[in-house]
């Protein structure tokens, strides 16, 4: 009986950390080089997340590029009130960044995700494709994971509101913030 409480516990520890991953795209090895005119480099992209009851103030959602095919989503943690700095940036390593090309206007990316499995009572990270389009250098539309997904994912992953960022159309707006240089990935 203690061995499987044991395993059990084991298993519930084990669940909380890395997901299975999709195989990455051919252009996460060799990605091509970007239009960097298409996009703005020295802030982030971002929308600002619906209040939710119980929330004092607007979370931000950003979206950071870098020149040479980087991309970092984060899921949050940032406010109107309280803007990214430098020391935000301290924990992330080059395993947390996805790869990005653009073709055309389109943005096509494939980025380590937090995703919320029931009510947001633990997270798994798996890498999702991305799409969006550049409407112009400050404003990337309809931003958001697209299949294929894990199997794994049921409705309800797709159904939660932690999870809305990432699966719904997205319209992302540039905000200058010089604070994105201390991200260390080019």
């Amino acid at each position: 009986m203690i061995k499987i409480f044991a395993f059990g516990l084991l298993m519930t520890f084990l669940s909380c950390g890395k997901g299975k991953l999709l195989t990455a795209p051919d252009y996460v090895h060799n990605p091509t080089p970007i239009d960097v005119t298409k996009l703005n480099f020295d802030g982030f992209y971002s929308r600002y997340d619906k209040k939710y009851p119980h929330d004092r103030y607007m979370a931000l959602l950003p979206i950071i590029f870098k020149k040479k095919n980087k991309i970092f989503i984060d899921a949050g943690g940032f406010t109107v009130e309280r803007p990214m700095i430098c020391s935000d940036f301290s924990n992330i390593k080059n395993s947390d960044l996805g790869t990005y090309i653009i073709i055309g206007n389109e943005i096509i990316a494939f980025v380590p995700t937090n995703i919320a499995f029931g009510d947001g009572a633990y997270y798994k990270t798996y890498s999702l494709n991305y799409k969006g389009y550049i409407k112009n250098r400050d404003t990337i539309i309809n931003f958001h994971a697209v299949p294929p997904f894990p199997n794994k994912f049921d409705k309800a992953v797709f159904n939660s509101s932690h999870n809305t960022s990432i699966f719904e159309p997205q319209t992302y707006i540039y905000i200058e913030n010089d604070t994105v240089h201390c991200l260390k990935a080019e």
